[in-house]
């Protein structure tokens, strides 16, 4: 095929997805918000697969810190949630040269806060406490039950702001909501809530309502003050602010908890917290986070909407403390977590992350925990440092207030002078640095992560609207053909933020043989079911494979379908976009015919071969009344089957056939309709085959010269309601550059085509139109296919799409044609400045085994079984 196309690209064969530039792949996902990067591995499976290997962000399983929204110069200040904005920060490329930062937006945080969560889901509230679960990803969204709807006779009422009071008019501000179990887990979703002032309920998937736990009858102040709760082995656990642990048994939590005395920690010299958490061995383990609060002041007591001032002090070190679980209630100091293991804290979930051999990002061995008391987004102390009294020294201005300390501290080591063995690396992120959310509280672990590694230090992204034309452009010119048709619907974000869409819904394409820039390449077989599909709007050219094209070679088409044959005229239909494929009836159920024992598409029939030449599909699976399609063979035989038929029904030849046979068919107001050799034109009932067609003479000659021959295409109006025939004129060439094609209509071979003019039929008087111009905003698309017509967009289209045009595909020397209708008859002259045709070639094979055929997506169905 000749490469001198118009349109078309010698950069047109298409690279699989596993040889997607690394450096393209980082430039992407640079402009993706979080949720589009989490859930890109399940829509663009191929190109996760291609980015899994260059370093990829926000990793399934893999752990992440989730802020308020980003704020390079950490000035800004957030006033209110209503915009539901987050950021989210990938842990294990904080130190890295890429980006590590996601600016977000949820539907479900509009107006409201985060108050804990595990692996994907977060537990968020607004200001009237109305609790309920979110799941970051999808989306989804699922209630808990009221506070002032509670068990065992507690009384509460809602008073606005993050407060209930009891009926002893004790206020309890919400500190945080462990969720124990997710909604996937088998059993369900458990959460326990805790309140200030000694207030703490839990509930589970079915409850109605909270159950309030009851608190120790002889406890003081200090024991009412729960800093945090977890579920282990069916029990409830909660530490107070001394480190005394309470348990209460699950089937009965109303009943006095069992009381379990902490550790012995220094909790007179140094102000403190605890988090609770699982060890590696599946044991109870407490956490003692502790410090100095002399001189200390913390804004976010004023900021935060929730926030446990019991947590605000200058963090020194930290201790772990096993409890022995052979009932001896004796503590044990832990100071290894194990050679490939991190333990995550904050409002989340505790959860560990086994850490990669040789992680630069994540280390082992190491507590990370989020939202430190000194007001960092996290800190991570280091269980490998040995054992000293003493404290650990800061750096200097390294607490984020501005852009430089932001940069110090950011993974920045700091010396441990003195003290406890755990070295602290401060965390800080690009965010406000007065968040009304809970800032980095909980260190979010999601699961269904996965992007492309990048090298843009930029923490501020750009919404998928504002994704860089060029980059649209160099994605999907590289995507095969049939990711490029359900790329609308994979990623519809970045469909309409694209410039110029490739193979748009209801827009023409071309699919030929291969794709060859050269034009040099010849196609022996079809074993592979390979081919080319050129977008005629934009020039570009796309290779797909599809196994349904296997072995196999394509003989008509309508829509997304196309109907194809082995060499033994086993037809079926292929949905070249989702792969269905749809047997048709065998073409020996014409009585008296049987399948010739030849290379090529034969039948013998009537004493004669008969090629195969093509199968008008009138409709398609998708149609109301089902499948309905007409094949023509050379010579006299036309047949047509549709939905639920078990054969093939021929149509009784008219007496006036000889030396005729069939140009083309379509199905017209009931009626086979089929256009001689000669331009006549046969109608049949289809109730009625038996009977002979009534005949009607087709249009006249227009150009009259005795070299002249014609070939005939039939159409219907674009409003449905006229027979239309397309007359194309040319000349008879001794050559045929197509000689290796599986399936040519005799009345193509060796035809020069010219000029063409369209012919409308007025039913009422019998008589023929001639139609000169299409209303000057559609074009006229035929050959192997389904006749069609296509909107022109105001104002013209590109300079291969055009109104008022009729392009026909499958001619000798190029792959298509087009032809202008509005020329005047004296303006077709080889010598004339006016443009009469428009050759079409595009980066096919030279000799291809293909004909070239209109083809028109018009869905983007996606299936999880299925490639992208």
């Amino acid at each position: 095929m000749s490469s001198s196309s118009s349109s078309a690209s010698n950069d047109a064969a298409a690279v699989p997805w596993a040889d997607l530039l690394p450096e393209l792949c980082g430039l992407v996902v640079d402009h993706l918000d979080p949720i589009s990067a989490l859930r890109f591995p399940a829509v663009c499976t191929g190109w996760a697969t291609t980015c899994k290997e260059n370093n990829p962000l926000l990793r399934s399983g893999a752990p992440a810190l989730l802020t308020s929204g980003l704020d390079l110069e950490g000035v800004v200040t957030e006033h209110d949630v209503d915009a539901g904005a987050f950021g989210l920060h990938d842990v294990s490329a904080a130190t890295g040269s890429g980006r590590s930062s996601f600016l977000g937006e949820a539907e479900g945080l509009k107006g409201r806060t985060w108050i804990g969560g595990k692996d994907d889901w977060l537990v968020t509230t607004d200001y009237n406490l109305n609790v309920e679960l979110l799941n970051l990803v999808t989306g989804d969204r699922i209630p808990l039950p009221p506070f002032d709807a509670t068990h065992h006779g507690a009384k509460l009422e809602v008073q606005g702001y993050f407060h209930v009071t009891s009926e002893v008019h004790h206020w309890h501000k919400i500190i945080k909501v462990t969720l124990c179990q997710t909604p996937a887990h088998h059993g369900g979703y458990l959460a326990i809530a805790l309140f200030s002032n000694g207030f703490l309920a839990s509930t589970a998937v079915g409850d109605k309502c909270w159950t309030v736990l009851k608190n120790p009858a002889a406890a003081s102040r200090l024991d009412l003050s729960y800093m945090d709760a977890i579920v282990i082995k069916g029990k409830l656990f909660a530490v107070n602010e001394s480190g005394r642990v309470y348990s209460w048994d699950m089937s009965s939590k109303t009943t006095e908890p069992a009381m379990v005395q902490g550790p012995e920690v220094e909790t007179t010299r140094h102000y403190g917290g605890f988090y609770l958490a699982t060890s590696t061995r599946r044991q109870f383990l407490l956490v003692y986070v502790y410090g100095d609060n002399e001189l200390f002041r913390d804004n976010r007591v004023h900021s935060r909407l929730v926030f446990n001032e019991r947590w605000s002090f200058d963090e020194l070190g930290m201790s772990l403390h096993e409890l022995d679980a052979g009932g001896s209630a004796a503590w044990r100091r832990v100071t290894d977590l194990g050679d490939d293991c991190a333990l995550f804290l904050g409002a989340n979930h505790p959860f560990y992350i086994t850490v990669p051999p040789g992680s630069e990002d994540l280390k082992a061995n190491c507590v990370y925990v989020a939202d430190t008391p000194s007001g960092y987004d996290a800190g991570v102390f280091d269980l490998n440092k040995g054992e000293e009294d003493g404290f650990v020294e800061r750096q200097t201005g390294s607490r984020r207030t501005d852009t430089d300390s932001v940069k110090e501290s950011r993974l920045s080591k700091l010396p441990a002078v003195q003290g406890e063995p755990l070295l602290r690396r401060n965390l800080s992120y690009a965010t406000n640095t007065r968040a009304a959310s809970s800032g980095g509280r909980p260190a979010l672990r999601t699961s269904t992560m996965s992007s492309a590694s990048n090298n843009n230090n930029k923490a501020v992204v750009i919404p998928w609207a504002d994704l860089l034309p060029e980059v649209c452009d160099l994605v999907l010119d590289r995507l095969d053909a049939v990711s490029v048709v359900r790329f609308p619907a994979a990623c519809s974000a970045w469909a309409a933020a694209s410039k110029t869409p490739r193979l748009r819904s209801s827009t023409p394409a071309l699919i030929t043989s291969p794709v060859d820039p050269e034009g040099y390449d010849i196609e022996y077989n079809v074993e592979e079911g390979t081919f080319g599909l050129h977008d005629v709007t934009t020039g570009k050219s796309f290779q797909g494979e599809a196994p349904g094209l296997k072995n196999r070679t394509w003989v008509g088409g309508k829509d997304d379908w196309l109907v194809t044959t082995d060499m033994r005229c086993g037809v079926e239909l292929l949905n070249l976009v989702t792969g269905e494929r749809v047997p048709l009836p065998s073409f020996t159920t014409i009585p008296g015919l049987r399948v010739q024992e030849f290379s090529d598409v034969r039948v013998a029939f009537n004493h004669q071969d008969q090629h195969l030449q093509q199968v008008t599909l009138c409709q398609t699976p998708a149609h109301p009344k089902g499948v309905l399609a007409v094949a023509l063979f050379s010579f006299d035989l036309i047949a047509f089957t549709a939905a639920g038929d078990e054969g093939w029904m021929p149509l009784k030849n008219p007496a006036v056939m000889r030396y005729q046979s069939y140009a083309d068919a379509i199905v017209f107001n009931g009626k086979v309709l089929a256009v001689t050799t000669y331009g006549d034109i046969c109608s049949w009932d289809m109730d009625d085959t038996e009977a002979e067609p009534t005949m009607l003479q087709g249009p006249e000659e227009v150009f009259i010269d005795p070299d002249f021959i014609r070939v005939f295409y039939l159409a219907v109006s674009s409003n449905g309601e006229q027979l239309q025939v397309v007359c194309l004129y040319g000349y008879s060439d001794n050559k045929d550059t197509r000689t290796m094609r599986i399936v040519i209509k005799d009345q193509l071979c060796c035809f020069s085509a010219s000029r063409v003019s369209l012919h409308e039929l007025d039913a009422a008087a019998s008589t023929w139109r001639r139609v000169r111009d299409l209303g000057g905003d559609r074009a006229l698309f035929v050959g192997g296919n389904h006749p069609f017509y296509i909107a022109v967009p105001p104002g013209g289209g590109s300079k291969d799409l055009q109104a008022d045009w009729v392009y026909v595909a499958n001619l000798d020397g190029y792959d298509a044609a087009a032809f202008n209708l509005k020329l005047a008859d004296g303006e077709w002259g080889y010598y004339s400045n006016y443009p009469a045709i428009r050759r079409l070639d595009y980066p096919a094979m030279g000799s291809s085994q293909q004909m070239p055929m209109w083809f028109r997506p018009t869905a983007h169905p996606v299936f999880a079984n299925k490639r992208t």
